[in-house]
């Protein structure tokens, strides 16, 4: 059955409506002039599978002020490896523009048999972004060869908190044979003022590891385990000499497997690392925390770490992939007999989402800055936001036309490229004009969906306004289909068609009637209303009619008089039969009203007053009862009294702007009840006694 909300746009004097069986969902099936074809469910005779080519770079952004870009040991084929898959930047909102790190790496050490994992360069890598929220980093042969145990490093960055979480999940797959396994979760600092030192401190209440760079204008960055750590080290990352106690944290795992717990340093060039040994039995699993994060001052960050490490690793994890399913089902879903496809659109959507800047909005022209570093197209951003649209994400895509709207050239155009982090203008291939297309014709649509994205959301219904019988003056020249053969005409001989005069400067000079009981003119306008509906999610459509102002009576093209009331009640069925969804009729001046309030297919039907009728708002007495209900008056208003009249142009073109509007808004649950009471409020408009 259809939600329960509010009316968008209700009555504005008298109301009634009739309680009938409803389809689910916008449509029903069809029948009438326009035949309403089914959705088409796309099938497959197998599932998508997804690539077996890894992404070489991915962002990840926290929601809020934190951004970060994992990579691959090379982005391109023209790269020399030189690091390991990694944590390569990460971005914080006080200065976007700079990384704070030189890397965030895991390092390994096979304790059982001697071997080195450290050249972390030397792994093959696959990564990738599901619709949890969760990076999955999968480590492949190294040098060549398969590892003993099986490794990913996967990471999520937690939608609004400052840090991320990192898992190590490590699998042996042997029958027979346990190995010890040792791990370095480490990272470099960068500091961009090597004149500075970093200040590095330990804290053993919470296992967490601090560097403070606010020495040099940056930020504290932190690193914490969530398991008792076997050894821990603050490093000056320039020192190798592995007995120095101060010495980089990887050259001593390298040479030791072991840390020396240094708590505390001052050097321009500083990592922070944890490490751990873990056994691993025949055929199971092991996995170790860490958690990475920023503030912009120290205090800031004790307080974050109080956050991260209050929760587990798996915490962290289930409630971000909450979040994200929270955000996925707040837009649109789609749904295919393809799970591969299924799941590939949600993917898709969640690497937008992490992949847009957070300042600006803008977004990369590829998540690899391998070839176009971080330049971002303004035509790419456009349909990422044209997909953040479709998808229902609109103020995601509300942020990036917001800044086309404030970035537009004084000539009207954008220039090609700009920095992804600054927003500043970087010249590259131009001109390039498209995005001037896009951002008209989609920003229009995005407003239209946002507004009906806000309706939906205080649990109302957005309808579809619309004239039912109107056209521009040039609609039988300018190729949309509509024929003067099927208006009304003022005169039996097909001259005259009737129409309503607009005042100069509107965008036509004339609004041309068709007659709505003309079959081919239904078959026209349902197909138009199946257009803008087949692009913005209406729950149906809220007719208009002129009243009076058609005439009566009038003529078809072929000589035959027509009442137009009397086809009133026709055109609502064929409609509700060629489109479904909920049907609100405005019956002006009560014209048309008696016709159609018997339809079983109106789901709602109004008057507006209209003083030119004789019309007021209301008699004035404080209630009116029927049925053994009582039914409150609106206020009275005095006949010289208005209310100020809407600016839409439909409404403008229907009668002089005084005359007084009533406004109403009726619950969904009231409507049944307005049924019975249907008789009592149609009594509102009254025509004054003279004397």
């Amino acid at each position: 059955m259809h939600r329960d909300r509010k009316w968008l746009k209700a009555g504005r004097c008298a109301s009634s409506s009739r309680s009938r069986p409803r389809t689910a969902g916008r449509h029903k099936s069809a029948s009438g002039p326009l035949a309403r074809l089914p959705k088409v469910e796309l099938a497959s005779s197998s599932d998508t599978l997804p690539s077996t080519t890894s992404a070489a770079s991915i962002y990840l952004w926290n929601w809020q002020d934190m951004q970060a870009i994992w990579m691959a040991p090379t982005l391109n084929q023209a790269q020399t490896a030189t690091y390991g898959p990694r944590i390569a930047e990460l971005h914080y909102s006080g200065n976007w523009a700079v990384n704070q790190i030189v890397d965030y790496t895991g390092f390994f050490r096979d304790e059982t048999d001697g071997v080195k994992y450290d050249q972390a360069q030397d792994f093959t890598t696959t990564g990738y972004l599901d619709q949890n929220g969760v990076l999955h980093g999968d480590y492949g042969t190294y040098n060549g060869s398969p590892t003993p145990i099986q490794m990913s490093r996967d990471f999520v960055m937690v939608p609004n908190e400052p840090f991320m979480v990192v898992r190590y999940t490590l699998t042996n797959p042997s029958a027979t044979t346990s190995y010890k396994w040792n791990v370095l979760d480490q990272v470099h600092l960068n500091n961009t003022n090597t004149s500075d030192n970093v200040t590095g401190s330990y804290s053993s209440g919470t296992d967490t590891l601090y560097a403070d760079m606010t020495a040099s204008g940056q930020y504290v960055v932190f690193l914490g385990a969530m398991q008792t750590p076997g050894s821990y080290q603050v490093g000056n990352d320039s020192d190798c000499t592995a007995s120095d106690t101060t010495a980089s944290a990887w050259c001593q795992f390298d040479a030791n497997g072991t840390l020396a717990d240094n708590s505390s340093l001052a050097t321009p060039n500083m990592d922070l690392g944890f490490q751990n040994e873990v056994t691993i039995a025949p055929n199971s699993t092991q996995t170790l925390y860490y958690y990475l994060g920023i503030a912009p001052t120290m205090s800031a960050a004790e307080a974050d770490v109080g956050t991260a490490s209050g929760e587990s690793g798996p915490y962290w994890y289930a409630q971000t992939g909450t979040d994200y399913s929270n955000w996925l089902d707040a837009g649109k879903t789609v749904s295919t007999t393809d799970s591969g496809v299924n799941t590939a659109y949600l993917r898709n959507l969640v690497v937008i989402k992490n992949s847009q800047n957070p300042g600006d909005g803008l977004f990369p022209a590829t998540t690899n800055p391998g070839s176009y570093s971080y330049k971002a197209w303004v035509r790419d951003s456009s349909f990422d936001a044209m997909a953040l649209d479709a998808a229902g994400h609109y103020s995601e895509a509300q942020q990036f036309w917001d800044w086309m709207a404030a970035n537009q050239g004084s000539n009207g155009t954008w220039e090609t490229t700009y920095d992804l982090w600054t927003g500043a203008y970087i010249s590259f291939v131009q001109p390039e004009y498209d995005s001037i297309g896009e951002f008209l014709n989609r920003n229009s649509m995005h407003s239209v969906e946002t507004l009906i994205s806000d309706v939906h959301n205080h649990a109302a219904v957005a309808m579809n306004y619309n004239l039912i019988y109107g056209a521009w003056s040039a609609s039988g020249q300018d190729g949309s289909g509509a024929n003067y053969q099927w208006g009304p005409w003022w005169d039996n001989n097909c001259t005259n068609q009737a129409n309503f005069s607009l005042p100069a400067g509107f965008a036509t000079s004339n609004i041309y009637f068709f007659d709505p009981g003309n079959s081919s003119w239904q078959g026209y306008i349902f197909g138009r209303e199946k257009d803008a509906e087949d692009v913005y999610p209406f729950d149906g459509w809220q007719m208009d009619q002129l009243g009076t102002l058609v005439g009566n009576p009038v003529y078809t093209c072929s000589g035959v008089a027509v009442t137009p009331t009397s086809e009133f009640s026709g055109f609502i069925t064929n409609a509700y039969n060629a489109l479904g969804g909920d049907i609100v009729f405005n019956a002006p001046g009560q014209y048309g009203q008696q016709q159609v309030a018997a339809n079983p297919d109106l789901t709602f039907l109004y008057t507006e007053c209209w003083p030119s009728n004789g019309q007021t708002t209301c008699r004035r007495r404080s209630t009116t009862t029927r049925l053994g209900a009582t039914v409150p008056s609106p206020r009275c208003l005095p006949r010289t009294q208005t209310r100020p009249m809407p600016t839409t142009t439909q409404r403008q073109t229907r009668a002089s702007s005084t005359r007084p509007v009533f406004s109403t808004k009726m619950p969904r649950s009231s409507l049944r009840e307005a049924t019975t009471l249907s008789s009592a409020m149609s009594t509102i408009c009254w025509t004054p006694r003279t004397t």
